[in-house]
This record gives structure tokens, C-alpha cells and sequence, in this order.
């Protein structure tokens, strides 16, 4: 008779291999410090654009952005409304409710971009970011109100509007780190489970804020002492049971600092590919939209409007996106900007600031195209020579240009971008501002740091090993599935630690 198994996989937003391997080293944090000497700790590819919304779903599902339908945040429809889109559990489902199936159960603590609970009896959990906790049963949410785990905190405009410190911040996030942990603990104590998936989000919000500060390290360092803690309990535990087990550590992307951004739509419009639109009047008085009057948020929506047209549906349009680089924090704030001149746009960038951008050519997709289909694809071409080439100063700022056919194939669940770009180290992309002056801008605080295409895959076990070869989000849930007896699925396991 076989050995009872139990996969325990630890989710950290964003957490960069580097800068993680390193931090650990030098602060003795014992946790990861056993799966780096003992086990596997290696590079894990993202998605394209390498974004949370995207990611975190291919990770569940072992399934790409053009099958799960989840490319960003938003999508665009052919009248350039952005929509909000999220994973659908019910349409695809996640590793649990495949394992549930099979009869296998789960404790699942916070996944992100997970907004409602599993609806089987083998699932115990809580939901994750970005909304509140929502919980399985009565007895779960008892168990958080034990130890007063209520989610992530907010912290953002708190730090925009000078309420909190940078140190606050770390403060509060290590104590719902530590919250979050007590709570799988104690749930760990009362019943036995096949798969343990415990996801901490906090990372990657403090790092898009601390990265390029001077004391980056003392502001991040704790965040991740308290994962390692985490980690080390499980192992240790686990090492006890006589059972076999397996430790995984899994991030969605990486994370850098960033010196610039760049100003993606700017350059569209300084080399003849978008126009702008005329300057708007509002209540007889003409405004000059061409200024944004606020910065944007990560997601291009203030929190509040985001929860809140998650709680409604995620096929209902935000806001109108006339031109879809804009964003909109409001409707009042779309006066302050100023749109594209579709008919006369060629090509536009739009749905989130990240590193890995993309870029649509307005052709017949859409209800004002300015291309026609068949100077598409010339036109494609020649932004995407030309872009190759920008420079800042003697630096070239471009990496890397992909044909978002060639990545998302013929996907019919959302329009796909026609170019993905991949800005070099050290930038970000912005295609929700515009410069007259220059196509590179100074970074707002909350994108001083963003994201790289590769996490981490950490694995530790008495009972398997790992291929590390050319890992991706696509392996995990595989890897999962198959650990647990579910067979069928090619993974990168081995028998024997």
C-alpha cells in the first residue's frame, strides 16, 4: 500500500529568483534556504504581458491566455470599451476542483484572482485579491475571525495621500503575512489534506513601491522572513508526518526597479501612427486635454471602482475608452484627457502599464478602423522595425518584439494584440499618458518597480524531483495533478527525492 501524499505549494506574487535567493542568504531565512540547497530554486516563466490577472489563472489550470481567456485586467470590444475581465472557476476549472473530483481534498488560503469560493465539500477556502475574503463555510470563517485575518490591507492611497509610511506599509503587510499563516496552521492541525495552497499577494504590492528606494531591502526583507517562517513550519511538519510530501513555491512573475518609463502611445503618435483628437468643451468652457490631471493606478482604475465592477460582472464595460490608452479614474477625469482620432489612428497601445506591452493595429476589428486589413500586416512590420531601434541616450529600450499571433494563435475570446512588446531591463511601458516632449517619462511611485517574465519555481520532497528545464506557469498544474495520482498529464516530476 502506498504512502498517503500531501502538496504543499506556498503562491508569492512577483517574487524575482535573485533577489529572493539572495535575500534569504543574507538573512538567514531557513525556509527557502532548504529548498535552495536541498531541492530545485529556478527561474519560472510568466505569461505575456507577465501580469497577475493573467498568470495566476495559467498557473490553476495549465492552460495559456488565448484557452483561459484572461490576458490582462481588461479586454478590449470593437467599440473600444475596456472591459473588466477574471477568471471564470466554472468554465475552467483549478487543480482543486479537478482534484475534488477525484476525491482528493483541499485547503486553499487566498489565491489570487480566485473572488469566489470552490463549490465542493473536498475544498476548503478562502478567496484572494483582489477582493475581500469570501469563505467556503461558516467554519473557515470562524477560523480566520480566530486569528483576525481579514485579507490584504490597502495601503496604496493611503501612501499617495501621505497617511502611511513606506515603513507602515511593511508593517501591516507582514502582519497579515503572519495573520494568513496562523490561519493555514490552525487549519493544518484539524484535518488532513491532499493539496495545501497558501498564496501571499503583499509582495508584490510593496515592491511596485520599494524596489528603487535606497532602503528597498529593509522594507522587503520582512515580508519574505515571514513567508520563509511559513515555510519552515510546513517542512518541517511535513518531514514529521512520515508521509511522503512535496514543497512547492510558485510566483506568477518577477520584479525590478525601474529607472523610466516609456511613453508607448507617444511614440505612436510622433511617428504618424495615432492622432489625437481635438480639444474637448465642457459646460462652454474649451479644456486642454491634452494633460492628465492624476496618475493612474496599476490597474487604471481607482480600487474602489475596480471592487466595484467586479462585484457586478466582468462583461460590463468600466468606462468608455474612446481612445483606449486612456485611463479613466473617473468619467469627470476623461474630460481632462485627451482621446484618439480613431478614423486616423493606425495603431494604438492600451490595457495596462507593464514592462510587456501590446499594440493593436485599428483595422476592421474594430468600428473605426484607420487601416485597412490589407496594409496590416506592412504596417505591423514596420512599427515593429522601427520600434526596435528606440533608444534612450546610447540605450537601447526595447528587448524583445513578439506577433501576438504567434503567441495567442486565433483565440476568439478577446481581441488580440497584434505586437507585444518587452521593454529592456530597468523600464516600464506606460500607454495611458502622453507627452508632447519626450517619449520618456519618470515613473509614478506605485511602477518604481514592476514586473520581469520569470518568477520562481522552488521544489523540495522526500518523495519526487524536478526537471528544471525550461519551466513555465504552464507546468504547475500538471505537476500538481500528477504528484496526486491524477494521470494523464505530461509534468516535469520524477519518481524518488
Amino acid at each position: 500500500m502506498s504512502k498517503r501524499r500531501t502538496l504543499y505549494l506556498v503562491g508569492i506574487d512577483s517574487a524575482p529568483l535573485q533577489i529572493t535567493a539572495e535575500l534569504s542568504r543574507k538573512n538567514g531565512m531557513k525556509g527557502f534556504e532548504k529548498i535552495i540547497k536541498n531541492g530545485t530554486y529556478a527561474a519560472l516563466e510568466s505569461t505575456l504581458p507577465p501580469i497577475t490577472a493573467a498568470a495566476w489563472p495559467t498557473i490553476y489550470t495549465g492552460l495559456s491566455p488565448a484557452a483561459h481567456g484572461v490576458m490582462n485586467f481588461f479586454s478590449l470590444d470593437k467599440e473600444y470599451n475596456k472591459q473588466l475581465t477574471f477568471y471564470d472557476t466554472q468554465k475552467h476549472p483549478p487543480f482543486w476542483d479537478v482534484l475534488a473530483k477525484h476525491g482528493k481534498r483541499s485547503l486553499v488560503i487566498t489565491p489570487a484572482m480566485v473572488v469566489e469560493p470552490s463549490r465542493s465539500e473536498n475544498v476548503d477556502m478562502i478567496t484572494g485579491f483582489p477582493l475581500k475574503p469570501k469563505f467556503s463555510s461558516r467554519s473557515i470563517e470562524e477560523a480566520a475571525g480566530k486569528f483576525q485575518f481579514a485579507g490584504e490591507p490597502e495601503i496604496e492611497q493611503g501612501l499617495k495621500e501621505g497617511r502611511i509610511s513606506f515603513e507602515d506599509a511593511t508593517r501591516s503587510y507582514v502582519e497579515s503575512i503572519r495573520k494568513r499563516a496562523e490561519v493555514s496552521a490552525y487549519l493544518l492541525e484539524r484535518k488532513q489534506y491532499d493539496l495545501v495552497l497558501v498564496c501571499f499577494t503583499e509582495t508584490d504590492r510593496i515592491q511596485h513601491y520599494a524596489l528603487s528606494l535606497k532602503n528597498w531591502e529593509e522594507l522587503i526583507s520582512p515580508l519574505y522572513a515571514e513567508i520563509s517562517k511559513f515555510i519552515e513550519r510546513i517542512t518541517s511538519n511535513a518531514e514529521k508526518s512520515g508521509e511522503d510530501f512535496a514543497i512547492m513555491i510558485v510566483s506568477d512573475h518577477g520584479a525590478q526597479p525601474i529607472r523610466k518609463k516609456i511613453l508607448l502611445n507617444s511614440w505612436l503618435i510622433k511617428n504618424g501612427y495615432a492622432s489625437l483628437g481635438s480639444i474637448i468643451t465642457k459646460n462652454g468652457l474649451k479644456v486642454d486635454t491634452s494633460q492628465s490631471r492624476r496618475l493612474a493606478s496599476a490597474e487604471g482604475l481607482r480600487e474602489e471602482r475596480y471592487y466595484e465592477q467586479l462585484r457586478i460582472s466582468s462583461k460590463s464595460p468600466v468606462t468608455r475608452f474612446i481612445c483606449a490608452s486612456e485611463v479613466e479614474t473617473s468619467y469627470e477625469d476623461s474630460f481632462y484627457k485627451r482621446s484618439f482620432d480613431m478614423k486616423n489612428t493606425k495603431a494604438f497601445a492600451s490595457l495596462s502599464n507593464n514592462p510587456v506591452s501590446s499594440i493593436w493595429a485599428n483595422d476592421g476589428r474594430f468600428t473605426e478602423p484607420g487601416i485597412s486589413d490589407g496594409s496590416k500586416k506592412r504596417t505591423v512590420d514596420e512599427i515593429s522595425k522601427k520600434l526596435k531601434e528606440l533608444r534612450d541616450g546610447d540605450v537601447k529600450v526595447i528587448s524583445r518584439i513578439s506577433m501576438g499571433k504567434a503567441y495567442y494563435g486565433d483565440t476568439s475570446l478577446f481581441i488580440a494584440p497584434d505586437l507585444i512588446v518587452e521593454a529592456s531591463d530597468g523600464y516600464t511601458i506606460d500607454v495611458f499618458n502622453h507627452s508632447e516632449e519626450s517619449v520618456f517619462a519618470e515613473p509614478e511611485p506605485a511602477r518604481s518597480g514592476d514586473h520581469t517574465r520569470e518568477g520562481v519555481m522552488g521544489f523540495y520532497s522526500n518523495s519526487s524531483s524536478l526537471d528544471s528545464e525550461n519551466l513555465s506557469v504552464l507546468d504547475v498544474s500538471p505537476m500538481v495533478l500528477s504528484y496526486l495520482g491524477i494521470k494523464g498529464h505530461v509534468s516535469k516530476l520524477k519518481p524518488g527525492a
